[in-house]
């Protein structure tokens, strides 16, 4: 068995145990960036992992046959799919997935031992790559961008969204704010239908806290370390949890906003 089947088998073996983890609802990849990027699926995570798994068997099942022109063009083509989704994850959806970086990787192990086998795939694999690449920074201007340590969204009129930047003001903690109405249709492909929501910014992603319940309750949780960090903050009220959730996306009246 060559290398490169042997790495082939690695990266089927790696997208396997996603696939087996998902089905207990656990992930190899802990950090919220595997879940936010994963938001952005057309299909059902499954399916995706699917495809990611019949790859690499195809592409050693290939290199074992000699199949080696359709394996470079399968091989070329994985390489340009990974352009797209590393520059979807970098100017798109502003996160780091552990799990797509670690399938990238090997994808590009295996380019980089064709390489060694052919050098005519090197200027048109990283020409693929690279193009496009480029072309998802050229064409999809980020819209939502997310940087700071706590970042805010909310909508104007919404009474969950003034409650909790009063909290967030009270306890002296300071964020960016983001009007979701001017993002509606980004914040809602990534399975957030109502707001206030708050990122909290962490080493590889972000934690998503969705209604003022939850936001609430992580500073509640955190408020020991909150007070070595910040000056004075007031003593949280223990009933401010009961203030409700939050208000719908789609409509801020009535019924919208939950209790």
């Amino acid at each position: 068995m060559s290398i490169f089947t042997k790495i082939s088998v690695l990266g089927a073996i790696w997208i396997a145990l996603e696939l087996v983890m998902g089905v207990f609802h656990k992930s190899v990849c802990t950090s919220s960036g595997c879940t936010i990027a994963a938001s952005y699926n057309r299909y059902p995570e499954f399916v995706m992992l699917t495809i990611g798994l019949l790859l690499f068997i195809v592409l050693g099942i290939l290199k074992e046959k000699k199949k080696e022109k359709l394996l470079d063009i399968i091989l070329i083509g994985a390489l340009g799919s990974e352009g797209y989704l590393q520059g979807f994850e970098i100017f798109v959806a502003h996160t780091f997935c552990i799990f797509c970086t670690v399938t990238f990787l090997i994808i590009l192990t295996l380019f980089i031992i064709r390489i060694k086998e052919n050098k005519d795939i090197l200027l048109k694999g990283l020409s693929a790559f690279l193009f496009v690449f480029a072309t998802v920074f050229l064409v999809n201007n980020p819209t939502l961008e997310i940087k700071h340590q706590y970042t805010l969204l909310y909508l104007p009129g919404c009474p969950h969204c003034e409650h909790t930047e009063k909290f967030l003001d009270d306890i002296h903690v300071k964020y960016n704010k983001i009007n979701a109405s001017h993002h509606k249709g980004l914040i809602m492909s990534m399975g957030i239908d109502e707001v206030p929501v708050l990122f909290v910014r962490e080493p590889y992603g972000y934690k998503v806290l969705v209604g003022s319940d939850s936001i609430e309750s992580f500073f509640k949780n955190t408020t020991k370390s909150l007070q070595n960090q910040q000056a004075s903050p007031r003593a949280l009220d223990n009933n401010s949890l009961n203030i409700g959730g939050g208000c719908q996306l789609n409509n801020i009246f009535g019924s919208s906003c939950s209790k």
